[in-house]
């Protein structure tokens, strides 16, 4: 049975010049089938080696933490130029109703402390990959969100995105990752880096004067009104207000 089925690949490959080989066979001399024998043996250890080549290149990235199609964790891998033979590490935030491999997810490498995480969505098998840092640029990851918020194809999912933004603005406010950032950044390293999610939180809230404001901006921007100028708006808040800002849209 197995020695059919090389046979049979080996004819879809080769086609009618094995079939012609093989009538040969049948007519040669002992002498001859040895000679014969041999290179259909070549011919089958190079068409398994073929095989177990592309079996080698399709194997699924090592991704620890969520488990996504083959399919899909190469085009993470590849949306933030990183190598699959590297190991990544990605948190779930928030994910969809219909599956727990889509929503919005936090991409690392492994083994790297100075690798910052970076923030990516998937839809409908799309990868949307972020290209401002958290912990650098809390307004610039923002800004992005409301752009992508203003699709058609997330209408029906921006509480739960706004949810993961928000929960990995938290998570990444007051980190630097040993870069080279301002002095307000690393006095806020040693206020608030290494203290728990739910300190991080109180501490950004506390830093809130108008609330108000925020409650307001959701209103605009559920408004659906197409001339905002979402950088303008993003533009004249805090790092604070923006983060606060996903929360209340969260809501």
């Amino acid at each position: 049975m197995f020695l059919l089925l090389l046979l049979s690949l080996v004819e879809v490959v080769y086609g009618q010049g094995f079939r012609n080989l093989c009538a040969t066979l049948l007519v040669k001399s002992n002498s001859n089938l040895k000679m014969e024998y041999s290179k259909i043996n070549k011919t089958i250890f190079a068409l398994f080696l073929s095989f177990f080549c592309l079996s080698i290149s399709a194997k699924t990235p090592d991704i620890r933490g969520v488990k996504f199609s083959s399919s899909i964790a190469n085009k993470i891998y590849k949306s933030f130029g990183e190598s699959t033979k590297c190991v990544a590490i990605v948190r779930s935030l928030a994910t969809f109703e219909r599956t727990k491999s889509e929503g919005v997810f936090a991409f690392r490498l492994a083994f790297q402390p100075h690798y910052p995480s970076k923030l990516f969505l998937v839809h409908n098998n799309i990868v949307f990959p972020y290209k401002t840092l958290g912990y650098a640029d809390p307004r610039g990851v923002v800004l992005e969100t409301l752009n992508l918020l203003g699709l058609e194809i997330f209408e029906g999912e921006k509480k739960i995105i706004s949810k993961g933004v928000y929960k990995f603005l938290v998570m990444e406010y007051g980190d630097t990752y040993g870069g080279i950032v301002s002095k307000e950044k690393l006095k806020l390293e040693s206020i608030i880096s290494y203290k728990p999610y739910e300190e991080k939180e109180k501490y950004i809230s506390s830093q809130i004067e108008n609330e108000g404001k925020l409650k307001e901006i959701v209103d605009l921007l559920n408004s659906k009104d197409q001339k905002l100028d979402l950088s303008t708006i993003v533009g004249k808040l805090s790092d604070e207000e923006c983060i606060v800002l996903m929360k209340f849209l969260s809501e």
